[in-house]
């Protein structure tokens, strides 16, 4: 529901003005607007913005020198500002080359607006936007919230309020999970420890999201869970084709943006019934889960295409779990602890994993066919099985699929 640039067009008293430079970036949220002349030196006020605001000039401290609205761009992009909105009169006649140049790159909107309109006129309208605006996504947040994490049914037509919203929920929906890939070590890695830094860092995390979802004229309901991202996502062919390009255009973005951070996508299943998205909830986290199970980061996967994953999330009795994995394994595992240098599980994944090819498996291990086969003797041995049996090497399969999801629970 935060207003963008691009929203801010359509304000009355802002019909006249203009885009000159950075249209790329015409879909940046507004968080508030700052003017920057309050300070004797041009570029003093540039290092109080916080994110996400809207810099107003006239150009009174520049003296005439214009190559400051040039440092000015630069400014607002490394302190992930909005853009610039530049009053043209006696300061500023004009926008310099180099400026629109800088913006263009940086993809910083620089906007114009003639003299005769006051600046109190345009802050005051904008802040009221922007107020409205908060109280709307307040309100949005908390009917998502409840329809996802409240133990009642969502009452009323849920379909309506969202429309009222301007979300458009009609036919199948599906949740869409972004969550941070080791986002604690993340922050600790940048020394960022305090609450105000943790949050600062969520907002930006989300902007890009919005922003490049914006970009491509996806309005879409997103809320906030810990370090996570809920989108609800429409579910028709075309939509979810374009969507699944965009989602790794995001993880790109925020990678690009945000110093090389790493996020993990899960959608769940679709479902006609807006009641049910609490269960396409649970399914993106389950989907999430099964790609932390596997080591995997950065990776996006639906709920069907987990496999067997699905049953064994489902299992609440961890006990049970525990039991088949040790009962199954166990010999191998107390082999591997009083040698080392031998890792069985490692063996019978990579060979499961290869169908079972001899060949193949060594030459994933990094070992001659030879050790391979007396290795693979051994775990027959110790486990008193057989591995040219289908059985044989379904059960053990599914013991090391738990051995993750254990774990996982560690």
């Amino acid at each position: 529901m935060a207003i963008t640039i691009k929203d801010i067009f359509k304000l009355d008293s802002l019909t006249s003005m203009k885009i000159v430079a950075g249209d790329e970036g015409i879909e940046k949220q507004v968080e508030w607007v700052y003017v920057a002349e309050c300070f004797e030196d041009p570029l003093e006020g540039i290092q109080w913005l916080q994110g996400g605001e809207l810099v107003f000039i006239t150009g009174s401290k520049m003296k005439g020198n214009l190559s400051y609205i040039a440092r000015i761009v630069e400014g607002i992009s490394e302190k992930n500002a909005s853009g610039l909105l530049v009053n043209i009169g006696p300061y500023i006649d004009n926008i310099p080359k180099e400026a629109i140049d800088v913006a263009n790159d940086l993809k910083i909107p620089v906007m114009t607006i003639p003299w005769n309109v006051k600046l109190i006129d345009i802050s005051k309208e904008i802040t009221n936007k922007i107020i409205l605006s908060t109280v709307e996504e307040g309100s949005l947040t908390n009917f998502l919230s409840n329809m996802l994490f409240s133990d009642g049914d969502v009452t009323g037509d849920a379909r309506k309020k969202m429309t009222y919203f301007g979300y458009d929920l009609d036919g199948k929906c599906a949740i869409c999970v972004i969550d941070t890939d080791k986002f604690q070590l993340y922050l600790e890695e940048r020394n960022i420890f305090d609450e105000a830094g943790v949050i600062k860092v969520k907002v930006i995390f989300k902007r890009i999201v919005d922003y490049v979802l914006k970009k491509h004229g996806f309005k879409v309901p997103i809320i906030d869970k810990d370090d996570a991202l809920i989108l609800f996502l429409k579910d028709d062919k075309n939509y979810m084709n374009r969507i699944e390009k965009i989602l790794i255009e995001i993880q790109e973005a925020l990678r690009k943006e945000m110093d090389n951070i790493s996020v993990s996508i899960g959608i769940g299943s679709s479902y006609e019934n807006l009641n049910m998205m609490k269960s396409s909830l649970k399914e993106a986290e389950l989907s999430i889960k099964y790609l932390k199970c596997n080591g995997y980061d950065s990776k996006i996967k639906k709920y069907d295409e987990i496999g067997v994953y699905k049953l064994l999330f489902n299992i609440e009795d961890k006990a049970v779990l525990e039991n088949f994995y040790y009962g199954t394994l166990g010999p191998i595992l107390e082999n591997d602890k009083k040698i080392k240098e031998v890792n069985n599980i490692k063996i019978l994944e990579t060979y499961f994993n290869e169908d079972c090819n001899v060949t193949s498996t060594a030459e994933k291990l990094f070992l001659h066919r030879n050790t391979l086969k007396y290795r693979i003797k051994k775990v027959e041995e110790l486990l008193e099985c057989d591995l040219r049996n289908f059985n044989d090497c379904n059960k053990l399969k599914m013991a090391i699929e738990i051995g993750k999801i254990i774990k996982l629970y560690l």
